[in-house]
């Protein structure tokens, strides 16, 4: 039964995005096969234990913040941008055009 000390987990995922961010920045990765590579590998290892938790929002802010500061701007997005259009779906604007 959990105990309801998120702290531990909060970490271990903290350090999963910190060793995300270090294996992709020793790669030499296109714009593509970055946001391939942080949807499909990245995002699923982070969301398999959500879950099994009960985190507040700033808490996966944090964990995500070191990776969204290395990716976005790799990606030629602008890390200040709003985060609900960054990951909007494609279709969202491809219909507002």
């Amino acid at each position: 039964m959990p105990d309801e000390n998120r702290k531990q987990q909060i970490e271990k995922m903290a350090t999963v995005a910190r060793s995300w961010v270090e294996k992709l920045s020793a790669g030499n990765l296109s714009k593509i096969e970055m946001w391939t590579a942080l949807t499909s590998m990245v995002w699923q290892t982070l969301m398999y234990p959500l879950a099994a938790l009960n985190l507040m929002k700033k808490d996966c802010e944090a964990i995500m913040a070191p990776l969204l500061n290395f990716v976005l701007p790799r990606l030629g997005i602008c890390r200040h941008y709003p985060h609900s259009l960054v990951f909007a779906l494609k279709s969202f604007f491809w219909s507002r055009l």
